[in-house]
């Protein structure tokens, strides 16, 4: 049952953000093969010697795949690697009962697969050690993503999301776990399925009923993503006090071999969302959304043992596992199909494709997105603007450039404004770009947004004298739906071209 539970809640991936592939959407497929790799490992017997050819490939498909996610986010690589040397260290010597000698060749297999996995990066695509110089240098000058903030962040997030919200405003969390544990140790097996039932049904009910379909992203994340962490932290609780129960370990034994190391694997898997979010510009409340698969899969071996110990496993489960997908499912539906991420209209009102765009046709638009597009398309005809020979900056619509096959120097996302410490990012991306004709640049922006001054001083140094050589050549309307600022009314979109 785990294998197609998996499945749907990886696509929980794309309800909660882009509705392509992304970094987030690789990091999470190569963490899912790291993990599954990893927990096989973990359940090999302590007293079989055959499995050592296993254990072997294991470690070197698992370096091979830390590699090639060195590459995409190296945080979240540096993070599980430390995380499964310090798990295998105990499986090996504590459990398994091995030598420090085999604890160490497994991390030498380790490494060895990761390098092979470098050799096939640089005869694929560069070199690993140029990527990650770029990447180093890059995140020195990108703003909110030195070390120092990002652990403040990430602290403020824990103290806020994590233990003050659980603890003054969600009373369950204390209350639902000594609940089921004082029916679990009275052998009240009945009242305990029932009380575990109506907290699942509950939970589910609330997730249900909080969908908030046209909010701001981050405020969508945080609204959701709070009952899903409930869900988690009840269920990690209770799981924790009655597993702890010697009783319970006695019934429990003859579905698990080992309930340390079972343990062991349910930690890896509440683990695995945090580790996928670390490195991130981005609250870890909210991203961990991304990586929600892990959690689904958590809370399955959660249900799967209390519905054991509770002598009706053949009642709970299922009930359990139908509220788990509904409540999955849901929030796949809300995310992915009524309220995609970044979109002001469902899926259902995206209809209209714009042949006119060369390398986009087959996307579908909502009708009022498809008009400000092609009022854009015909701006750049009407003033003869190449996109694909000019540079162009778009502040605050980074889509635009995508969508519409332009070059941007450096990167597509500049930002007009509310971005502190984010001008000197756009400086240093902006004078390091090679392109050519950059003194030529287009500039869009909207009536809310001009061009920040040190942005405009900083880009002196490339030639381009935005006050002087330049003027308004066009404005467009921008609806209000499209409003980066989401500010009401109706904005405008000027075109700043080069006099000469």
């Amino acid at each position: 049952f785990l294998y197609p539970v998996c499945g749907i809640a990886s696509l929980m991936n794309y309800s909660f953000g882009n509705q392509g592939l992304s970094y987030n959407s690789l990091t999470l497929i190569l963490t899912q093969a790291v993990a599954g790799f990893f927990l096989y490992f973990i359940s090999f017997d302590s007293d079989a010697d055959t499995n050592t050819t296993k254990k072997s490939i294991i470690f070197c498909c698992i370096g091979f795949l830390l590699g090639w996610l060195t590459t995409i986010k190296f945080t979240t690589s540096l993070l599980l690697f430390i995380v499964i040397a310090i798990i295998s260290f105990g499986v090996c010597l504590l459990f398994q009962k091995k030598s420090f000698g085999t604890f160490a060749t497994h991390i030498l297999l380790l490494i060895a697969g990761f390098l092979l996995s470098m050799i096939s990066i640089s005869i694929i695509y560069q070199s690993p050690l140029k990527i990650l110089l770029n990447i180093i240098n890059t995140r020195k000058q990108i703003a909110g993503h030195n070390t120092d903030n990002l652990l403040q962040m990430y602290f403020e997030d824990f103290e806020e999301n994590f233990f003050l919200k659980f603890i003054f405003n969600n009373p369950i969390i204390i209350i639902s776990p000594l609940v089921l544990l004082i029916l679990f140790r009275n052998k009240m097996n009945i009242l305990f399925s029932i009380a575990l039932i109506s907290i699942f049904s509950l939970i589910t009910k609330e997730v249900i009923n909080h969908e908030h379909y046209y909010k701001v992203t981050a405020e969508y994340h945080n609204n959701t993503n709070e009952l899903y962490r409930m869900l988690v932290a009840l269920f990690t609780i209770s799981f924790m006090l009655i597993f702890s129960d010697k009783y319970s370990r006695i019934l429990i034994l003859p579905f698990i071999r080992n309930s340390s190391l079972f343990i062991i694997g349910m930690i890896f898997l509440l683990l695995l969302p945090f580790i996928c979010s670390f490195g991130t510009n981005v609250p870890l409340s909210v991203h961990i959304t991304q990586f929600m698969s892990f959690t689904i899969l958590m809370l399955c071996l959660c249900l799967l043992v209390l519905s054991i110990i509770s002598n009706y496993p053949h009642i709970i489960f299922p009930i359990g596992i139908t509220l788990l997908m509904i409540n999955t499912a849901s929030q796949i539906i809300s995310g992915f199909a009524l309220s995609p991420y970044r979109l002001n209209q469902p899926l259902m009102k995206q209809q209209y494709n714009i042949p006119t765009l060369t390398h986009n046709k087959q996307i579908l638009f909502d009708e009022e997105t498809k008009e400000f597009i092609n009022n854009i398309i015909y701006t750049f005809e009407k003033n003869h603007i190449q996109v694909n020979e000019q540079p162009v900056v778009i502040f605050d619509y980074p889509g635009l450039v995508y969508l519409m096959g332009a070059l941007s120097p450096g990167f597509a996302w500049y930002n007009g404004g509310g971005y502190e410490n984010i001008y000197s990012t756009h400086c240093v991306v902006f004078n390091s770009s090679k392109m050519k004709n950059i003194d030529k640049t287009i500039f869009l922006y909207g009536n809310w947004c001009p061009p920040p001054k040190e942005f405009v001083n900083c880009i002196k140094q490339k030639g381009v004298d935005f006050k002087e050589n330049y003027f308004i050549a066009d404005s467009i309307d921008i609806p209000e739906k499209l409003r980066a600022d989401d500010k009401k009314g109706k904005g405008k979109m000027f075109f700043y071209l080069p006099k000469k």
